[in-house]
């Protein structure tokens, strides 16, 4: 929203209380029909003055039920232990249809890359959100899973990996933002020591580094 974009929830939410303000002006607050006529009000204007209201409140209700019913996501909090995969992460890479994303290259000891961040979305029943990875041929490969369609989506994912063996990282998002930043003691990034292919159809893609 900060960015200027606009879910179609919010477009319709817009519509129901500008409809909503306008009707009570018209009707009760200016009573406009009443300075228009002197004698008294047509039926059928009688009818916009209930059957209006009536109709968008049901389909004002018909929204907010879409929202909470087909709502799917949810918080990203996880570890994942680089000792568990069985042989050394030379290649991270991340793929998402929808995402910000934050990738921070840090010293560590623990050998631990750390997930944090939320999936959000509201889609036609039956359509799922989830986030996954896999290890293939020293590739670690996490990946936001998108099946079935969906009206509203906001995914925000941020990683903190360990530079260790890490020899490059691929980032690839239909929508979203993507920083980099290098927070290493030898600055790996900026001496390019990891081979980088940071892509996004829709976004800003940035770099920082921490001194």
């Amino acid at each position: 929203m900060a960015a200027g974009g606009h879910f179609p929830s919010d477009i319709v939410w817009s519509a129901f209380i500008s409809f909503t303000i306008a009707h009570w002006l018209y009707w009760y607050g200016l009573k406009i029909p009443f300075h228009e006529s002197d004698t008294q009000v047509p039926t059928a204007r009688w009818s916009l003055r209930y059957g209006l209201p009536v109709v968008a409140g049901a389909a004002g209700v018909g929204v907010l039920i879409a929202l909470y019913v087909t709502a799917h996501g949810r918080l990203l909090n996880e570890t994942i232990p680089l000792t568990s995969l069985g042989a050394p992460v030379h290649s991270f890479e991340f793929s998402a249809p929808t995402s910000d994303v934050e990738i921070i290259v840090v010293d560590s000891t623990t050998g631990d890359i750390r997930v944090s961040g939320e999936l959000h979305g509201f889609g036609l029943p039956g359509s799922s959100l989830d986030a996954k990875h896999d290890f293939i041929d020293s590739a670690l490969r996490y990946f936001i899973e998108q099946n079935g369609w969906f009206t509203d989506l906001d995914c925000r994912v941020s990683f903190e990996i360990p530079a260790r063996t890490l020899r490059a990282i691929a980032v690839h998002v239909g929508k979203g933002n993507i920083l980099l930043r290098d927070a290493t003691r030898e600055h790996l990034v900026r001496r390019g020591k990891l081979r980088l292919d940071l892509q996004s159809n829709s976004g800003r893609i940035r770099r920082s580094e921490d001194d």
